[in-house]
């Protein structure tokens, strides 16, 4: 976990480097952002380990 929080803690420590005002505004998206992003893959991940995916084929159209 915390080799995942390394780029942030970069990523902060540039920002507030630059004297910006909504510096930090920015990271804190960012790392919203990176957690709605890393939930949706985990639960694409799920679906794409699941020992049925793929294989419910009686709702397919063949064109």
């Amino acid at each position: 976990m915390e080799e995942q929080k390394l780029p942030l803690v970069l990523v902060t420590k540039y920002l507030r480097n630059r004297s910006n005002p909504n510096a930090m505004l920015t990271v804190f998206q960012f790392e919203r952002e990176a957690v709605v992003l890393a939930n949706w893959l985990r639960d694409q991940e799920v679906l794409a380990l699941s020992q049925d995916f793929g294989q419910d084929l009686r709702h397919a159209v063949n064109y």
